[in-house]
């Protein structure tokens, strides 16, 4: 069992260092299709881990013909940072292509050539070539800029690129989903064949959250209204919690139950604990901690601990509360009274105490007695 584990993770060790020893740069490169045109461009072929490899590069795919690449082989040494190959790429008849996006798979694959098991790794490097469509043909990214605060307005911005043959004129609006929807209207943009052009819009009024918003896009193409739809999502702010007076009574050397009311700024559901901390000045006396609860959207709710108070004199103490998601939401401190703990009777009291009944009951006895003589006579 041993030796197989030993031989498992050597595996592991000799694969490790060939898995990201190669990269490419660009990752993607793109091109709008001119009919017999010729492009040419620089892949940057990187050894990372700088082992010994052997590099060869072949176009894949349906257009594999339409490119050729100088050297499509080579090695790089140990001490060898990176090789660039040049790629070329001839645009083919209009016929040819499908309207929009045709790719063409570059593969790179580097071998090691110091025979380590696993040495052998393979990349994709994609190029696009992009054929117009009729007409006019929006495509479009949509993004946004978070709020660091709800006093603040939201950015949006719709990218578009048109890869249509026509000019076209783009209009729009996004909405912020929520209780009460809110839109913005983007400022509209022409935009012509094969160019790129942004949309803009601030919204504001946004409470503290998580937003998802859409974007609704629309223009003409040969006579027909067209409807695009982009989406993203917001923050406004960061998750938020308010703590008030915590209701709980402090005794020395006994375990106090500790409610913290507690109102959250969010949109969403919260998990959250409590930690307890209890101090003499800078002295630390208790602490304890809650198990996580989840807390509703913008609601009020109470968080629960039980802090094991030691012996103490009674007095004021500083206790401290921390509210924790993912991070720290609040903290607040509070000067609280701890009490002395109830004092026991003394022991010849709580012992003479039947004495004393049995001492009364007697007396009544005896002048129940009495009463009773006297009547018979």
């Amino acid at each position: 069992m041993r030796k197989c584990l030993f031989a498992t993770l050597a595996i592991i060790l000799l694969i490790i260092p060939t898995v990201s020893a190669l990269q490419v740069s660009p990752a993607v490169k793109s091109f709008t299709l001119e009919p017999s045109a010729v492009d040419t461009y620089e892949l940057r072929i990187i050894n990372d881990q700088r082992i010994e490899l052997e590099v060869s590069l072949a176009a894949q795919g349906d257009y594999a013909g339409l490119v050729t690449i100088e050297p499509s082989s080579f090695s790089l040494a140990a001490d060898e940072g990176s090789r660039r190959a040049t790629v070329t790429v001839t645009h083919p008849p209009e016929n040819e292509l499908t309207p929009g996006r045709n790719t063409i798979p570059l593969r790179v694959s580097g071998t090691n050539r110091g025979g380590q098991f696993g040495g052998a790794v393979s990349l994709i490097h994609n190029l696009h070539v992009y054929r117009a469509y009729d007409g006019v043909f929006f495509e479009g990214v949509l993004s946004a800029e978070d709020a660091t605060s709800p006093d603040d307005p939201v950015a949006f911005v719709l990218s578009l690129v048109n890869r249509g043959e026509q000019t076209g004129r783009a209009e729009g609006h996004v909405v912020v989903a929520g209780t009460v929807p809110l839109t913005a209207e983007f400022s509209a943009v022409e935009i012509g064949p094969g160019q790129e052009g942004k949309m803009t819009a601030e919204l504001g009024g946004l409470a503290r959250g998580a937003y998802d918003a859409t974007a609704l896009l629309t223009y003409q193409d040969r006579g027909e209204t067209v409807t695009n739809e982009y989406a993203t999502t917001v923050t406004v702010g960061a998750p938020a919690v308010t703590m008030r007076q915590p209701i709980a009574e402090l005794i020395a050397g006994e375990i106090a139950q500790v409610d913290v009311p507690v109102t959250v700024h969010w949109n969403r559901e919260l998990d959250v604990n409590l930690r307890l901390e209890l101090h003499d000045g800078e002295t630390l006396l208790a602490q304890a901690t809650s198990a996580t609860v989840t807390l509703a959207p913008n609601a009020e709710g109470e968080l629960r601990a039980f802090l094991e108070v030691p012996e103490l004199a009674a007095g004021d103490y500083r206790l401290s509360a921390t509210v924790q998601s993912e991070q720290e939401l609040e903290t607040a401190t509070w000067l609280v009274p701890v009490a002395a703990p109830a004092a026991p009777l003394p022991v010849a009291v709580a012992q003479a105490f039947p004495l004393w009944l049995v001492l009364a009951l007697i007396v009544l006895a005896i002048f129940a007695f009495l009463l009773w003589r006297q009547k018979d006579r």
